[in-house]
């Protein structure tokens, strides 16, 4: 099984022609991965609608494959109901914890939600371990599929279940696994602030589930302030495929029908030892 993962290409055509540019020199491409903020930030739900009708749409008939993705905390819930709405035609499908099985034996799941941040909406923000607490900043807000905005009480994160919690949805037989976050880690989660914003709750879950691989987005720079992009996590070989709004950060892998990792090749960065 042959398959492209990239994410946080926040609405930036330029991004996307590239993807498609390298899906239709990669050859025989049997998925698309998407991890989170497909769209660009923005304080109203009707630019990233206006997004789907405009641009999204005719890149999903063009590209003609499967495709799998996750949201990410820039994309708004009404956004990401419009995506789910769409006819089958489109042939794009949201990855859940529940996961699903695709050539035949491998398990493929998706986890959305990252650790309290500073934005104001807070669609896809919960805190990390049970027992943490956390007081949201003020003026912050959920929304609803047609945007409309609920503003939060200081308890909201602390009476509402946390990445932890929801983390025991995750299929056992998960493979490959797709948070919009990455783990806490020594590579893969480090901001411009010098410090891991990664998600300590998915780094656990990850050393006991055991996924063959598990990819990641969300904090774009970490690659290039690191100089890595992937990191081994107990068995399981993690990327953070990081973002910039010039050139594309996709990884093209392969994958035996054991699950097993045969090649990882980033557009930016090159090759991955397979025997890290």
């Amino acid at each position: 099984m042959k398959f492209i993962f990239t994410s946080d290409l926040h609405g930036n055509t330029s991004l996307y022609q590239e993807l498609k540019m390298l899906i239709d020199s990669s050859g025989d491409i049997d998925y698309l991965f998407l991890g989170g903020d497909l769209f660009a930030h923005t304080g109203q739900l009707k630019d990233q609608i206006n997004f789907i009708d405009s641009y999204l749409k005719d890149f999903l008939k063009e590209i003609s494959i499967k495709t799998l993705f996750i949201p990410g905390n820039i994309d708004w819930p009404g956004a990401i109901h419009t995506i789910n709405k769409l006819p089958d035609e489109y042939d794009i499908n949201e990855l859940d914890p529940h996961g699903i099985t695709i050539d035949k034996n491998i398990t493929i799941a998706g986890y959305s939600f990252v650790i309290p941040g500073p934005l104001h909406r807070k669609d896809y923000e919960l805190r990390d371990l049970k027992n943490d607490t956390y007081t949201p900043i003020p003026d912050s807000y959920i929304t609803n599929r047609k945007g409309d905005k609920t503003y939060i009480q200081k308890d909201h994160f602390d009476k509402n279940q946390s990445i932890e919690e929801e983390l025991q949805n995750i299929n056992p037989q998960c493979k490959i696994l797709i948070t919009h976050s990455p783990p806490l880690s020594e590579y893969l989660d480090l901001c411009y602030a010098n410090k891991h914003i990664g998600s300590k709750a998915i780094r656990n879950k990850m050393q006991k589930l055991k996924p063959n691989l598990s990819l990641h987005g969300h904090v774009h720079e970490s690659p290039s302030i690191t100089g890595k992009w992937y990191e081994k996590i107990g068995n399981t070989i993690s990327i953070n495929v990081g973002s910039d709004q010039n050139n594309l950060h996709a990884v093209v892998g392969e994958i035996n029908n054991n699950g097993m990792i045969t090649k990882l090749i980033h557009t930016v960065y090159g090759n991955l030892p397979i025997d890290i």
